[in-house]
C-alpha cells in the first residue's frame, strides 16, 4: 500500500485515509476589536506604542496566514525583503464582526474573546516570534513547540488580566537563542519543567512567571545546569530565596550573565560566586541583608549591578572579596540608597576601596577607569533621587562625597554617573 503525505493529509495515493493533526498552526485566545489590541491596559488607557507583533523567517517568501474568526476568511501576509512580519503600534486587523459602534477603533469596553488562528506558508523558516504587550487568555499555544524558533521567542503580556493560565509541563525541548517570558501567565510556575531543562537556549529569561521560592531540589534550579549552551539566565522577580540555588551555575562552561535582581534571598548565594566565569551579574532586593561569602579568586566578572530598592538595611559597603575582581569596570546601581547618609556611606565606600587597591599612575589597570553609576530613576519615590552631599572640587583630604567623586574621577580615571542637582536627571563627570 502506498501511503504518502500531503496537504496535512495522509493516505494513499489519490485518497484521503485521516486527516494528519496541523500542529504548527498557532491558536491564541484574544479579546478588543483589533489584532493586536491597542488596549494593553487593565487602567483602561492605551499603551499603543509598546505592542508589537513580529515574526522573523528566514525564507523571505514565506507567507503567514491568519483566520481572525470573524467571518472574514484566512488573510495573507508577506515578509519585507529581509523575511520579517513586523507591527508595531498598530493593528494587523480590526475584527469586522464586532458591533458598529466598536468597528475600525480600539475600545476598552469590548472584551469579548476569539481564538485567532495564526500558520505559516514554510513553518521550518520561521525562526522568530514576539508578542510584546499582546494580550492573551487560555492556554499557552503548545503549537509553539512545534516550530524551529532557533533566533528566540519573546513573550511579555499586555497586563494583570490577560495572561495564559498556566505554563506547559510537556512541550518538546526548544534548540533557540533566546527563550524569554515576562510575566504571561495568571499563575507562576513552581517547578522548571524536564522539557526546558532538555533545551538547547543560549538565553533563558523567566521574570516574573516563575515561583523559585521553594528548595531547589524542587524548584528544579538543582538542574538548570543540564540546558546545554546556556550564556545567560534571567530569574527577575522570581521569588528566588536562601535555599532555591544549587551549587552547579560553576557547571555551566559558557555561562556569562546572570540576573537576580528583585528575589527574595537575604544573602548572596555562594552559587553566584562559585561560578568564576561569570562577567555580568545583577542582584538586590528589598530582602538582601549581606553580601554573603563574597566574590573568589579568579572571578572573571567585569560588570556589577545591584539595587538597594526601598531596603533599609541593603548593606552600603563595598561587595565582599570585591578586591578579587580585578576585571571589574562597570558598577551600576538601579536604585539609590534613598537618604543622604546611606548614598554618602556608599560612595565613601567605593572611595576607601579604590585608594587601597588601585594605583595613582595613569593606565587601565584593576579598579582604575571604572564607571560607577548612582544615577536618577524616573520616579516621584521619597529619597531615591538622593544626590551624594558636598562640592565637586578638590581637596587634598576629601571630606565629603561629592569631593571624594571628585578625587576619583580625577586621580584614578573614573566616570561617575549621579543625580543633577535639581533631582531631574543625570550628571556625568568624566576625567
Amino acid at each position: 500500500m502506498d501511503i504518502v503525505k500531503f496537504f496535512g493529509n495522509i493516505g494513499r495515493s489519490g485518497q484521503i485515509l485521516w486527516k494528519y493533526p496541523d500542529l504548527s498552526t498557532i491558536h491564541l485566545e484574544v479579546s478588543g476589536t483589533s489584532f493586536p489590541d491597542l488596549q494593553v491596559q487593565s487602567a483602561g488607557t492605551s499603551n499603543a506604542t509598546n505592542v508589537i507583533f513580529e515574526v522573523i523567517s528566514s525564507n523571505s517568501n514565506n507567507e503567514m496566514y491568519i483566520d481572525f474568526s470573524d467571518g472574514t476568511g484566512i488573510h495573507t501576509y508577506q515578509p519585507n525583503a529581509s523575511g520579517v512580519f513586523k507591527y508595531e503600534a498598530t493593528p494587523l486587523h480590526y475584527f469586522q464582526d464586532v458591533p458598529a459602534e466598536y468597528k475600525d477603533t480600539y475600545n476598552v469596553d469590548y472584551l469579548i474573546k476569539r481564538t485567532i488562528k495564526i500558520s505559516f506558508k514554510y513553518p521550518s523558516s520561521t525562526t522568530y516570534m514576539k508578542l510584546d504587550y499582546v494580550g492573551f487568555y487560555g492556554d499557552f499555544p503548545r503549537s509553539l513547540g512545534a516550530y524551529n524558533f532557533t533566533n528566540g521567542i519573546y513573550i511579555r503580556s499586555a497586563d494583570t488580566l490577560r495572561r495564559w493560565e498556566t505554563f506547559p509541563t510537556a512541550l518538546r525541548g526548544l534548540r533557540s537563542n533566546s527563550f524569554i517570558l515576562y510575566g504571561c501567565f495568571l499563575e507562576r510556575f513552581t517547578t522548571i519543567p524536564l522539557w526546558l531543562i532538555n533545551s538547547e537556549l543560549k538565553s533563558l529569561t523567566l521574570a516574573s512567571v516563575f515561583d523559585g521560592s521553594a528548595v531547589n531540589t524542587v524548584n528544579g534550579m538543582d538542574r538548570i545546569h543540564n540546558i546545554k549552551g546556556l550564556e545567560t539566565i534571567n530569574m527577575v522577580s522570581s521569588s528566588l530565596g536562601n535555599n532555591s540555588f544549587a551549587n552547579n551555575l560553576k557547571d555551566i562552561p559558557t555561562l556569562r550573565n546572570v540576573f537576580f535582581q528583585y528575589n527574595t534571598f537575604t544573602t548572596v548565594p555562594d552559587a553566584i560566586y562559585n561560578a568564576l566565569q561569570l562577567i555580568y551579574i545583577t542582584l538586590g532586593s528589598s530582602s538582601l541583608t549581606s553580601w554573603g561569602t563574597g566574590f573568589k579568586a579568579g572571578t572573571q566578572i567585569n560588570r556589577l549591578g545591584y539595587g538597594p530598592s526601598n531596603n533599609a538595611s541593603f548593606p552600603t559597603t563595598v561587595p565582599t572579596g570585591v578586591v578579587n575582581c580585578i576585571l571589574l569596570k562597570i558598577v551600576e546601581l538601579t536604585g539609590t540608597y534613598r537618604t543622604q547618609s546611606r548614598v554618602d556611606a556608599h560612595v565613601g565606600a567605593w572611595y576607601d576601596f579604590v585608594v587601597a587597591n588601585a594605583s595613582t599612575s595613569a593606565g587601565n589597570t584593576q579598579f582604575r577607569q571604572m564607571s560607577i553609576t548612582m544615577g536618577y530613576t524616573n520616579s516621584t519615590a521619597t529619597g531615591i533621587n538622593t544626590r551624594p552631599s558636598g562640592v565637586y572640587q578638590d581637596s587634598s583630604t576629601p571630606t565629603t562625597a561629592m569631593e571624594k567623586i571628585y578625587k576619583l574621577v580625577n586621580v584614578y580615571g573614573h566616570t561617575w554617573t549621579i543625580v543633577n542637582t535639581a533631582g531631574t536627571g543625570n550628571q556625568i563627570f568624566t576625567p
